[in-house]
């Protein structure tokens, strides 16, 4: 009996000493570590403890670190948020808050550079085989993005399957006068409905009759795509603004104010095709907001979040002949519709002309063929440039571009300052990057080790690197190799799951 006494004093004084160990260890590490790096590291902590309280909560159940994350922060070090084996040379760091409330997640700290080669932004990778969230070089104001990326990690897991359908014509084509005028006016409507203090529910039932009336004639492809991008990005931007205001300080209506100005791109061409739906979706997540209405679960299960707010405002069938008349007469329709035709057209022609620089340009090109990378690859090789095929043909990259793709076990990507023609070629993770080399630009290649010359005929490689000004590879992954005219063609196998 004496023995179990003494025995349980030894753990009450090893656990005392743990704990005063650990306050006084991050003590001194805060002293030593920049300001923004520790309000930066409470505000997630802090951003964790209220997921779990719906009034607080930007989305209840989701923090920043309800996955494994990894944030490099420039010239200190790393800190791993939540990982179950972190690598060994990272520390316990903090496991509580500085008035001592325990967080149940653990926090691990590694001074110095990063050791591994992880230059992007940001990327999903497998780390110490746990998929992890990693964020580079993190600051004040990249923090509402950290928000964003981390709550598509969440999403993963958390949503209902979403997949964004692809078209076999570029969206201009696809998409009338008619339709580009009219979202045109369903953005004005919501940026109207978000700023208003009075009249903004006439604005939404605006919003609601010319959307309701375009999907009567719209692409069933734009409908989907409309549908599930709103879902997929609009909740994660909603995430985005609504997180700002940790180390901001925005005034209450912030996310409702920039979500608004950004509304009113008055039918740019790349808007139009992509970025409206950052702003249309979190615009009606606001306004069901305002609404009192709880729509996350509905979004997370895969509901449109237009549907959502369709219901919620109860809008007669019978009044939206009314309403589209009004709407067009106040904002001269026909002439929208024309600008919107000449903004379409010039976009083509100048896609048009892009496509005949890029295929007649007596430049060395290299195509690499991609089948099915791992899951454990950093977002996919989709992962940056996905969008740009959305219409399932190839686009471009005129200006100065970076891409990189990286992961531990597979190697890296790295595309710079170049025209990317990107092809989809089959439904599922099988890609064709066709990458215009710079003016007289040579590139090295090293297969197995050896450095090599390609010829028609194909060789076949377990390791290859690519060096030259333009691109960047080294990758361990089994493929083939061989020279055709001005193009150099590298095809990869797929890669073991």
């Amino acid at each position: 009996m004496e023995n179990i006494r003494k025995n349980i004093w030894r753990f009450c004084l090893i656990l005392f000493g743990s704990i005063i160990f650990a306050s006084v260890a991050f003590a001194a590490n805060k002293a030593n570590l920049p300001q923004n790096m520790i309000k930066i590291i409470e505000t997630i902590i802090q951003f964790d403890l209220e997921s779990g309280d719906k009034s607080k909560a930007i989305w209840q159940g989701f923090s920043p670190i309800k996955r494994p994350l990894l944030i490099y922060f420039d010239g200190v070090g790393s800190v791993l948020f939540n990982h179950p084996k972190p690598p060994a040379d990272f520390n316990l760091f903090r496991r509580f808050l500085p008035k001592m409330i325990a967080i149940d997640k653990p926090i691990f700290f590694r001074a110095g550079a990063l050791s591994e080669n992880f230059s992007s932004v940001y990327s999903y990778l497998n780390y110490n085989n746990r998929k992890t969230f990693f964020f580079n070089a993190l600051t004040d104001d990249k923090f509402g993005l950290l928000a964003h990326e981390s709550f598509h990690f969440y999403q993963e897991k958390y949503f209902k399957a979403i997949e964004i359908p692809y078209s076999k014509r570029d969206d201009f084509s696809i998409v009338s006068d008619k339709s580009l005028a009219t979202m045109y006016l369903e953005q004005i409507m919501l940026a109207q409905a978000l700023l208003s203090e009075s009249d903004w529910k006439e604005s939404v039932k605006n919003f609601i009759a010319l959307r309701s009336e375009r999907y009567l004639w719209e692409n069933p492809f734009v409908i989907k795509r409309e549908e599930q991008m709103e879902q997929l990005e609009g909740s994660a931007q909603y995430v985005e603004m609504k997180s700002e205001k940790w180390l901001e300080h925005w005034p209450e209506n912030y996310a409702q104010i920039k979500t608004a100005s950004l509304l009113t791109v008055f039918l740019s061409p790349a808007y139009m095709e992509r970025s409206r739906y950052y702003h249309t979706g979190p615009a009606q997540m606001l306004i069901l907001d305002k609404m009192n209405i709880d729509w996350k679960k509905e979004v997370a299960s895969g509901k449109s979040i237009f549907e959502i707010l369709k219901k919620a405002m109860k809008l007669k069938k019978t009044e939206i002949p009314s309403i589209i008349k009004k709407i067009h007469f106040n904002y001269d329709f026909s002439s929208l519709m024309n600008t919107a035709r000449k903004k379409r057209v010039e976009e083509l022609d100048k896609r048009k002309i892009k496509l005949k620089e890029f295929n007649s340009a007596n430049r060395e090109k290299i195509i690499l063929g991609i089948h099915k990378f791992p899951k454990g690859w950093s977002g996919s090789i989709g992962q940056a440039p996905i969008w740009i095929s959305m219409s399932g043909q190839a686009k471009f990259f005129p200006e100065l571009r970076i891409r990189e793709f990286n992961n531990q076990n597979y190697g890296y990507i790295k595309i710079r300052n170049t025209m990317l023609k990107y092809t989809k070629k089959r439904e599922e993770y099988c890609y064709d990057l066709e990458i215009l080399l710079s003016l007289n630009e040579k590139p090295e290649f090293i297969v197995d080790g050896k450095k090599f010359i390609p010829s028609v005929h194909n060789a076949e490689f377990k390791h290859i690197e690519i060096h030259s000004k333009t691109l960047k590879l080294n990758l361990k992954l089994a493929g083939a190799i061989r020279r055709e005219r001005n193009k150099t063609i590298v095809n990869f196998q797929e890669a073991e799951k």
